[in-house]
């Protein structure tokens, strides 16, 4: 524990070192904002960070969370999974093959429920996705949990918006309601601008995402990667942003792993990430040759500036909501 993680426990509430593990296990995941608030500013007081929100620099952000995180984290690592889930109800989960499967249910549940009375509710699969932070090797990291085929995913998809900025340069553009004041804050309207190039530009993001999708359909089918723990390397030099990865290989090597002790658990169950690597590299490969085969067709049979229309519901934006962002 950092010294000034001990300090302010110290100060604010003593009785956390008379705790056992278990207590303090609880204590971590149980709500108290009020106490939260004390300890946030006693650790900015003594780092030199500004409170308040979009104040503080990078650094001084990592230099926090890095200290706080054995106050809210848990197990001999302080995992933390960051969602507003994050409270005592994970603990009824004696594996994580247990908290996807009741996630499983929720989401499907509410397809059935929500959207379409006829929809068939798809078999259990691995939906891991999450952000998460913990201490790897004593050295603090931002996690990103995938099943290996979100992760694909998100790969995919980072490389979609990379091709569109390429070959066909664009941003959104204020539309004629764009701020207009309507019933509980103010109307959003953007309307892309792509230098006359609007009707290529919507057609292959429709294309990408619909070859995305497709394949993740068939991804999360299968066990390409047998029941392992895949870590992976951020590629970011960021020294602000220390990240790995933690992807699953399939659904049944969720039943190894606790959140409690998440990071020793992968560890029993790491294998080499060359070939999911190697396989990654492939559908890059595979992707970019489908957006460059697409994009050769349509320019010969599509008008450039070619209108689809879409219906689009209206966008609301509470006043104040996109205070402080950039």
């Amino acid at each position: 524990m950092h010294p000034i993680l001990r300090q302010a426990l110290m100060r604010h509430h003593p009785d956390y070192f008379a705790m056992s593990e278990e207590e303090q296990t609880l204590f971590k995941l149980q709500d108290h904002a009020d106490l939260d608030e004390k300890m946030r500013i006693f650790i900015e007081d003594k780092i030199g960070m500004p409170h308040g929100d979009y104040k503080a620099s990078h650094e001084q952000i990592l230099e926090f969370n890095t200290i706080n995180l054995p106050y809210i984290g848990i197990g001999p690592n302080s995992f933390m999974l960051n969602e507003l889930g994050w409270n005592e109800k994970i603990l009824r989960f004696d594996s994580m093959y247990e908290a996807n499967a009741h996630n499983h249910d929720f989401q499907e549940q509410g397809m059935a429920d929500d959207f379409d009375e006829d929809y068939i509710k798809k078999p259990l699969y691995n939906r891991v996705s999450d952000w998460a932070r913990a201490f790897v090797d004593d050295e603090f990291y931002y996690l990103n949990i995938f099943n290996y085929a979100t992760w694909l995913f998100y790969d995919m998809d980072e490389i979609m918006f990379e091709w569109l900025d390429k070959n066909i340069p664009y941003d959104y553009v204020p539309g004629k309601d764009d701020g207009k004041k309507t019933k509980g804050g103010f109307l959003w309207d953007k309307e892309l601008d792509a230098n006359g190039l609007e009707g290529w530009h919507r057609h292959m993001n429709t294309f990408a995402h619909e070859w995305i999708a497709a394949r993740f359909d068939i991804d999360i089918t299968e066990n390409k990667f047998g029941d392992c723990v895949y870590k992976v390397d951020s590629m970011t030099d960021d020294p602000t942003d220390p990240s790995l990865a933690y992807v699953f290989g399939s659904l049944e090597v969720l039943r190894k792993i606790t959140y409690y002790d998440f990071v020793n658990d992968c560890k029993k169950v790491e294998a080499d990430p060359a070939p999911l690597l190697e396989f990654q590299e492939q559908r890059r490969a595979e992707f970019k040759a489908a957006l460059a085969a697409e994009f050769e067709h349509i320019k010969k049979t599509m008008a450039p500036d070619k209108v689809v229309d879409k219906k689009i519901r209206d966008v609301i934006i509470a006043d104040g909501a996109l205070d402080g962002l950039e």
